[in-house]
């Protein structure tokens, strides 16, 4: 398990991509993606280790996300790769784990798949299953 990303929920994609970039040294990795699942568009940034964020703006007021920016958006969750995506969720869920979202295949991942969950200790966790090799 490595993490892939940490997600910030914004208002405004180019406003906060412009923030990162210039206060952090980031750069934008990829294109925009419009991810219809969770109806949000996302933007990913990386550093030159390859550590990313992930800038997510809710398209509308029905988005898993919106209900986060009303209440100020920012730090959202950390998302790992995993290499048995199915069993990861499982342990997970064993240690008294809430699953939000379960495992479906994410645009923003070429359809990996990807399941959302919250832990005991009030965390929103992203697995995304690895590729394969």
């Amino acid at each position: 398990m490595t993490i892939d990303h940490i997600g910030i929920i914004v208002r405004s994609l180019d406003e906060a991509a412009s923030y990162y970039v210039a206060h952090f040294g980031l750069r934008e990795s990829g294109g925009r993606i419009v991810d219809p699942l969770q109806d949000v568009e996302l933007q990913f940034l990386e550093d030159d280790a390859g550590r990313r964020l992930e800038l997510i703006r809710p398209l509308t007021a029905e988005s898993p996300a919106a209900r986060a920016l009303s209440q100020g958006g920012g730090l959202n969750h950390i998302c790992y790769e995993v290499a048995d995506l199915d069993s990861s969720v499982a342990a997970l869920v064993a240690s008294d784990a809430k699953l939000v979202r379960p495992p479906l295949p994410a645009v923003a991942f070429n359809g990996r798949r990807v399941a959302f969950l919250y832990t005991r200790q009030r965390e929103l966790v992203e697995f995304v299953e690895a590729e394969r090799r």
